[in-house]
């Protein structure tokens, strides 16, 4: 659209009667009456494909009373050096983004990938010390070698999260061909299994549809998620776990819903932040979901929480998938 103004003339009786007449027209957005040659000035959208000379006159000058118009186009150069300026700028941004994004990621990637090396010597010591030295210990000495062990597994645990989660912008995320999501799922409860075991948790899904996402990104996805889940179960009931999906158009809607501790309203967008843990006793990185939300946005979809403190939370997220139509 572009800016056009239109000077017209008319006799002085008449100019309120015109101005009415010219301001109910749907592309004018402005008019006011002036002194000199010309009576109103009427500002005029117009699409830049229309002819001016025959747009703007002849809706105004087949008005009764308007005895001439003549019609400039001072804001048409104006308004697309602007527009192209700052889509320069908009593109210069972007493109600092993702390259500040990209340098980020690559540094957490090595970074971690480095620190394994120490962290794995250093767990392999401590494991050393405790199997040959742990009975010249006290207590006190147990207990400290103890709090070694744990924190060293955390540590690693960290490490370990901080490289999938810079891993996930290494490799594209979206697909052109399906993938089959229960096979997805299938992997993850395998690399899940002594989770379960230990929970006693029941996980129910069936006839899920395929997405267009990577397979390793979906069941990293649906692996953190069912991790979640089991984790932070309530103290003496068995998680129980549901997964469903549904089709819509070209995404795909799924649900796991649990029913564990629950999450308090003021962390249902912060825990998707990384790094965020509701409390320090809490065990994991606090990037899990992070990382989930990483995999899916990437995707195109979008990742929520709806959630009751004690009685369980559905985590929903959107993913895309090839062609039209419903799955039931």
């Amino acid at each position: 659209m572009i800016t056009a103004i239109v000077l017209i003339k008319t006799s002085v009786d008449r100019i309120p009667e015109i101005a009415e007449r010219i301001a109910s027209l749907e592309s004018v957005s402005e008019v006011f009456s002036v002194t000199g040659t010309y009576d109103l000035i009427a500002m005029v959208r117009v699409s830049q494909h229309e002819d001016l000379a025959d747009v703007i006159p002849g809706s105004i000058s087949k008005i009764p009373g308007v005895e001439a118009t003549d019609t400039h186009v001072a804001f048409r150069t104006y308004s697309q050096h602007d527009l192209e300026a700052a889509n320069e700028r908009m593109r210069r941004m972007t493109h600092e983004l993702s390259r500040s994004n990209e340098d980020l990621e690559e540094f957490a990637r090595i970074a971690s990938h480095d620190l394994r090396a120490p962290l794995t010597t250093t767990r392999w010591l401590t494991d050393l010390l405790s199997f040959r030295h742990s009975g010249e210990l006290n207590e006190e000495g147990r207990n400290c070698l103890q709090q070694i062990a744990r924190s060293l597994e955390r540590m690693a645990e960290l490490v370990d999260a901080i490289l999938a989660h810079a891993q996930v912008g290494q490799t594209a995320i979206g697909s052109v061909e399906e993938t089959d999501t229960e096979g997805a799922i299938a992997i993850a409860l395998e690399n899940l299994t002594g989770d379960i075991v230990m929970s006693n948790a029941a996980i129910r899904h069936e006839n899920l549809p395929p997405v267009a996402v990577q397979p390793q990104a979906l069941t990293q996805l649906f692996q953190n998620l069912l991790g979640n889940a089991i984790k932070y179960r309530r103290p003496g009931i068995p998680p129980e776990i549901r997964i469903t999906g549904r089709r819509e158009s070209t995404r795909c809607v799924f649900a796991i819903e649990d029913n564990g501790i629950g999450i308090e309203d003021e962390w249902k967008d912060r825990i998707f932040l990384p790094l965020q843990r509701r409390a320090e006793k809490e065990s994991g990185s606090g990037l899990g979901l992070a990382t989930c939300k990483k995999i899916v946005t990437r995707a195109g979809g979008e990742i929520w929480v709806e959630s009751k403190v004690g009685a369980g939370s559905t985590f929903y997220f959107t993913l895309p998938v090839i062609g039209m139509g419903d799955v039931n």
